[in-house]
């Protein structure tokens, strides 16, 4: 009977120090609930989640993603439709608070299905963001997504999936101790 909470207690201790070095969360809009991804916001700039999509209509948005530990780089993929001539930005928080960003430079997916319906423009893109000058508070990262002049344009983007791949140098007898003294 012992063995099921040192068991439970050892899986957990074991994804708490994440040996690999990386951990994925995927947040898809069709199921909007998990424990590192706070949702889109604020209300008004983007409306609720409605066949498994959310719209942003004015810009900018925010959303925080929790974490047991500070990670020093994020590749993320976000699926979406715009309108074929709107910008779409991609940023973490070097200092929110003081409104300072990183942008990432997006690159389209070659692999991804893209296609032209009406003005829309349905892509995914990637983004790559160093995180070992941003803000990590709280166990949590705060990101931006930008759209420059949305809201005069009266247009909308729909979000549909992102998953943020966030990676650090995995652990080795090296820095064993390091690590530990960082997580304790």
């Amino acid at each position: 009977m012992i063995l099921i909470p040192v068991i439970a207690l050892g899986f957990f201790g074991f994804s708490y120090i994440n040996p690999s070095g990386e951990l994925v969360v995927d947040y898809d809009f069709c199921q909007a609930v998990t424990p590192y991804f706070s949702g889109l916001s604020p209300y008004g700039r983007v409306l609720d989640i409605s066949n498994c999509e959310q719209s942003m209509v004015i810009d900018p948005v925010y959303f925080d993603v929790r974490l047991p530990q500070s990670y020093r780089q994020v590749d993320i993929g976000l699926d979406y439709d715009k309108p074929a001539d709107q910008e779409l930005k991609l940023g973490v928080g070097v200092d929110p608070d003081n409104w300072q960003w990183e942008f990432g430079h997006g690159i389209k997916n070659p692999a991804s299905t893209e296609a032209s319906v009406g003005r829309q423009e349905l892509s995914t893109t990637n983004y790559k963001l160093e995180l070992f000058n941003t803000k990590f508070e709280k166990n949590r990262y705060r990101f931006i997504i930008s759209a420059p002049g949305l809201d005069s344009s009266g247009g909308e983007i729909k979000f549909y999936n992102m998953k943020l791949k966030f990676t650090k140098e995995p652990l080795t007898k090296d820095n064993f101790w390091q690590r530990l003294r960082n997580i304790i």
